[in-house]
């Protein structure tokens, strides 16, 4: 198992080569993986995540930078210019979702209906 600073530096030298850039200041890209990374061990409830976790963070972190320029549509339109990104941080909850820490008492409440609205509405 990676530290931290060893897989946002594996990730980062990735993300680089992946999307053909060479950086002149890396710091930009070292805080979007590490913040993905945050991410993700948030979710999963590591507080070093594994390698088997890794590639996840390095796609969120190759869709993110590549976004800047708009590269990452899940759709595109011609002449209408529609255009729908995907949500990546929404994306990176949902595959990590089933991977969580079994020791780790991390508990993320699925989101739930808006029942407190409603039961307003019944009583009014």
């Amino acid at each position: 198992m990676q530290t931290k600073a060893q897989a946002v530096g594996g990730i980062v030298s990735s993300v680089e080569a992946f999307c053909g850039v060479d950086l002149i200041d890396e710091s930009r890209l070292e805080a979007m993986v590490s913040h993905y990374y945050d991410m993700a061990a948030g979710i999963t409830g590591y507080s070093v995540l594994p390698d088997a976790l890794l590639p996840f963070v390095r796609t969120a972190s190759i869709r993110a930078w590549r976004r800047r320029g708009a590269e990452e549509t899940s759709r595109f339109t011609g002449i209408g210019v529609t255009e729908a990104y995907i949500d990546i941080e929404s994306d990176l909850r949902v595959q990590l979702k089933k991977m969580r820490n079994p020791a780790a008492p991390v508990v993320i409440p699925e989101e739930e209906p808006e029942e407190a609205d409603s039961e307003e509405q019944d009583e009014g």
